[in-house]
């Protein structure tokens, strides 16, 4: 069986993904239930199938406060928060583009090498500043 990359997106959001025998993208607007669906997605068919990565929103009591890239294997990063001290911005979040790129890039091709499914949850615009990851 050849490997299968399941892509999420925003509308906004533009991605390239490699040629592969199978490629799908769930995409949606903001906060509709795409990282929820594909959680239960690995759920249904087994977590030992999947490997890649998900970004998850920080919060406190209020507001969103920032984003962590997390694992399929449990390793988390903070790569975007209101309070860093990062040059490079989208909107009010500093964006730790090193960050991304240790966990979230070896995450993929880690998988892509051991996991029938690779999870890439989501290309947006701040996982899209990596030069190797848009690419």
């Amino acid at each position: 069986m050849g490997k299968t990359i399941i892509q999420v997106q925003n509308h906004e959001s533009v991605g390239r993904v490699k040629k592969l025998e199978s490629c799908f993208l769930l995409t949606g607007k903001p906060r509709v239930g795409k990282s929820t669906a594909i959680k239960r997605i690995i759920q249904k068919i087994g977590p030992e199938y999947f490997g890649g990565f998900y970004t998850e929103e920080i919060r406190n009591s209020t507001n969103r406060t920032g984003f962590n890239c997390v694992t399929l294997s449990g390793k988390a990063e903070r790569i975007a928060s209101v309070d860093s001290e990062s040059s490079i911005r989208i909107g009010r979040y500093g964006v730790e583009i090193d960050a991304f790129e240790n966990l979230a890039l070896s995450a993929v091709e880690l998988s892509l090498n051991t996991k029938k499914i690779t999870v890439i949850d989501e290309t947006g615009f701040m996982q899209m500043l990596s030069a190797p990851f848009g690419t």
